[in-house]
């Protein structure tokens, strides 16, 4: 049986032009599968209130050593 999986992220952007951001999002579920991609999406925030979002999707799964797949 075949599953399918998420991912969800979250950080701090480095600081540029005197500021930063915190970001954080999720992907959409794929399969557990080789070759899967995500659609990838989210929201980084600064607390002055602007907000950027984002929308794109992964590249294909890439095997690491250890059998792990990203």
């Amino acid at each position: 049986m075949n599953t399918n999986h998420k991912h969800y992220f979250q950080g701090t952007t480095n600081e540029i032009l005197g500021h930063h951001h915190r970001y954080y999002g999720e992907s959409s579920e794929a399969p557990n599968l080789p070759n899967h991609v995500h659609e990838i999406s989210g929201c980084s925030t600064k607390d002055d209130g602007h907000r950027h979002y984002i929308n794109v999707f992964s590249g294909f799964a890439i095997e690491v050593p250890g059998g792990h797949i990203h």
